[in-house]
């Protein structure tokens, strides 16, 4: 060992410096083992905190479950929409349209003739007096020109029957207008009464149905074939979007028909003045 003092080596046991005489009991003797490692002693955990208490492994039971509920809620389509619950009430719709078809099937033949009456009385209303008309403007014509020629004295026999002939075809079509009107009307009444019977047998059967899902005006075979068929095709999911459907479909179709027939008469008016305005150039050209 070394002295502290002077440097010098001193054996080792030595109570003096043999150089400078300074005291060597006071110095500690150096232990052959090493200090203790003060870092791996902190590097291991405590043993109170090498596990984690038992409280704090698992999750608390009564925060678990809401957050689970609200999970399960946000995986849900928005807004209530469930395809589930619309394939059922799709399911349940067309099978009551398959039973009140097979029930309403059984007055088929009365509904097309409730439906064929229907038409003939829009036709008696369309009726135009076409005929009245013609026949009291000839018979105007005819009996003018018939004083005309008796006030001129014309002397022509042929003239005369010819006008005569022409005042009695003029009056029968009045009276062909007049017959046919009656006949007409009479045939309407018929018609109108049938049809207070036909509605009143098709009332009586579609309240022995019971609670049915769609009005009278509906329950004709072939609305409901076509209300099914709405539903069928995925474009109505149950009875009344398939009936709003089907008025949507009626008032385009409408609109197209009004659109055709406004096409048409342009065409017509467009033909026509060209075919006006040839005319108008072969009259200038063979002048």
């Amino acid at each position: 060992m070394f002295c502290p003092k002077c440097g010098s080596q001193v054996a080792d046991g030595a109570s003096f410096c043999p150089a400078c005489g300074n005291p060597l009991n006071a110095m500690p003797t150096r232990s052959a083992e090493p200090a203790p490692n003060t870092y791996q002693q902190y590097q291991q955990p405590a043993p109170q905190y090498q596990q984690p208490a038992p409280q704090y492994q698992q999750p608390v039971p009564q925060y678990q479950q809401p957050y689970q509920q609200q999970y399960q809620q946000y995986q849900q389509p928005y807004y209530g929409y469930n395809p589930q619950a619309v394939q059922q009430e799709r399911m349940a719709n067309l099978q009551e349209l398959e039973r009140m078809y097979g029930y309403f099937s059984q007055k088929g033949a009365e509904y097309d003739e409730y439906d064929a009456i229907n038409t003939t009385l829009d036709e008696y209303d369309k009726r135009k007096p076409g005929l009245l008309v013609w026949g009291i403007i000839l018979f105007v014509v005819g009996f003018i020109t018939l004083v005309s020629l008796i006030s001129a004295d014309y002397s022509s026999a042929g003239a005369y029957i010819f006008m005569i002939v022409w005042l009695l075809g003029s009056v029968g079509m009045i009276l062909a207008f007049i017959f046919g009107s009656i006949a007409r009307g009479r045939h309407k009444e018929e018609a109108l009464n049938r049809l207070v019977e036909l509605a009143d047998d098709l009332h009586y059967h579609y309240v022995n149905y019971g609670d049915c899902l769609v009005g009278e005006e509906f329950t004709n075979p072939a609305i409901l074939q076509t209300i099914a068929n709405n539903i069928q095709s995925g474009r109505a999911n149950n009875i009344t979007d398939s009936i709003n459907i089907m008025f949507d479909d009626a008032h385009k179709s409408q609109m197209e028909y009004a659109a055709m027939e406004t096409m048409y008469s342009s065409r017509q008016a467009a033909a026509g003045a060209r075919t006006a305005a040839v005319f108008a150039a072969a009259n200038f050209f063979l002048r």
